[in-house]
């Protein structure tokens, strides 16, 4: 086993403790020893071990008792007791099984005697707790879950039931088993049960039906009902395991949805409409004749990921020289293309009203522009252009550019105070 499992060891005498200890810690476990009863009862107490091996000749209370106290204790009833005794004798062996105890150890002890049977203890034990948490846990699913589950050992006899099929009947599940189908059915819904039941017993296949069926209530409820044979090693039916889901609501919420889908798909066509319309905008603010430069070639393409991009260029000739611009903004829609309109203006304008035409044009002084513009919009928080400006010296053949991604105002640090 694993080094998690721990062992208490229990015996009166300091050299079978030290022996068992050497043992037992050589091979991964986690040891504790007591010499005495009540110091050992204590330990299990606020430790509970997974086992314990307990001698049976032990100073006032004997091994014998030691072992009761533990099974009448709640908290140590499940921990296997495995006794050791110099003393081989059929009658305390009889007793030791008699008071709880799993195994028997006689003395001398042995190595792998002692070895063999601590595994096989902790092994059966850990199985046990397995299997009981786990029938724990399938009987809390159950007992709690909507579904409702019952088994039919024959086409019109219940077997057993969950809490939910009982309360959709009206009666307490304890009282199911062994009853028939149609003490809880009317004479109608029962022949329609048994004729289902009657199918899988027969065909030994898996059935699954919607039905109408009234609760005890008087409601109709739309129950979606599973039908599983299980079979023998001879393949014949043993039982027929059953479900049933109300659908009621679910039916009652596809209606819905089919006619929200319906709703949507109209919207959706009017978008797409206004989409395309977007679009058509979009491209008539690109750019379709560049200028022609004798000393240089160049060539532009555009293509948007859907009916709209998010990016936008342009190339503009100012006397001696070429202002070029590409930008990229938030989204693929309708927002991107009113972004892409406000810059296209916002560069315009620089252009007629601040830019004299007689300096140099600076892209660094034209992005600067765009930002305060664009700070000045008020434009929501999840709105962002990227921005790169380039200015081509014709006569010198020399490029300078700027960029800057801006989504709110850029912070300003002045060199005077």
């Amino acid at each position: 086993m694993s080094s998690r499992n721990s062992i208490l060891i229990v015996d009166d005498n300091n050299q079978n403790l030290e022996v068992l200890g050497k043992i037992l810690n050589n091979n991964e476990y986690r040891i504790a020893l007591s010499k005495e009863a009540q110091t050992a009862l204590d330990f299990v107490e606020n430790e509970k071990p997974d086992l314990i091996l307990l001698d049976i000749m032990m100073p006032e209370i004997d091994g014998f008792e030691i072992c009761e106290k533990l099974k009448a204790n709640k908290v140590s009833a499940d921990i296997p007791v495995i006794f050791m005794s110099a003393v081989d004798d059929a009658d305390k062996r009889l007793k030791a099984f008699a008071v709880g105890g799993v195994d028997y150890i006689s003395k001398p002890l042995h190595k792998q005697e002692v070895l063999a049977r601590v595994e096989t203890q902790l092994q059966l034990s850990q199985t046990k707790q397995e299997l009981k948490t786990k029938t724990e846990q399938q009987n809390i699913l159950l007992n709690n879950i909507e579904t409702q589950v019952w088994y039919l050992t024959d086409e019109s006899t219940y077997g057993q039931a969950n809490q939910s099929h009982a309360q959709f009947l009206g009666i307490e599940k304890e009282k199911i088993e062994g009853k028939s189908i149609s003490e809880f059915l009317d004479p109608e819904a029962t022949e329609i049960c048994i004729i289902g039941n009657r199918e899988v017993f027969e065909k030994k296949k898996q059935i699954q039906k919607e039905e109408k069926v009234e609760n005890t209530q008087g409601e109709e409820r739309i129950l979606k009902i599973i039908k599983t044979p299980k079979l023998d090693e001879n393949g014949s039916v043993k039982y027929v395991v059953c479900s049933a889901e109300d659908i009621t609501e679910k039916k009652k919420l596809e209606n819905e949805l089919k006619m929200q889908n319906m709703e949507l798909e109209s919207l959706y066509s009017e978008l797409e409409a206004e989409l395309e319309k977007a679009s058509q905008l979009h491209q008539q603010f690109l750019p379709t004749d560049l200028p022609i430069m004798e000393k240089l070639t160049y060539e532009t393409y555009f293509q948007p990921s859907d009916n709209l991009g998010g990016d936008f260029y342009d190339i503009i000739k100012l006397e001696d020289q070429l202002l070029f611009y590409l930008a990229d903004v938030s989204g693929h829609g309708l927002d991107s293309s009113m972004l892409n309109i406000f810059l296209r203006e916002t560069i315009n304008n620089y252009l007629l009203y601040e830019y004299d035409g007689e300096e140099k044009l600076l892209p660094s002084q034209l992005i600067s522009y765009v930002a305060e513009q664009y700070g000045e919009e008020n434009f929501p928080e999840d709105y962002f252009i990227c921005l790169l400006a380039g200015v081509v010296d014709i006569e010198k053949m020399e490029i300078t550019f700027a960029n800057a991604g801006f989504q709110f105002g850029p912070l300003k640090i002045s060199r005077h105070r």
